[in-house]
């Protein structure tokens, strides 16, 4: 049976985010962008870490780089 990843993010800033696709995935968020005070509201389901800050970089007009257990947002 595979896991069932559920995300739902209201006006979640930048921490918040991070933090649970830590907890879920154990991958580490860091934001090295200029926009720090974002919040993103969506649900996921069964979505990879790297396609929801995928979704952020594309609302947020901003580019992913994604270094082996690490994604960097530029």
């Amino acid at each position: 049976a595979s896991i069932q990843n559920n995300f739902v993010f209201h006006q979640a800033d930048f921490e918040e985010v991070a933090r649970q696709i830590k907890h879920a995935f154990g991958i580490t968020v860091i934001n090295q962008s200029k926009k720090g005070a974002w919040r993103f509201t969506a649900e996921f389901t069964n979505a990879t870490a790297d396609e929801i800050v995928e979704n952020i970089c594309r609302v947020e007009h901003l580019e992913r780089e994604a270094r082996g257990d690490t994604i960097l947002i530029k």
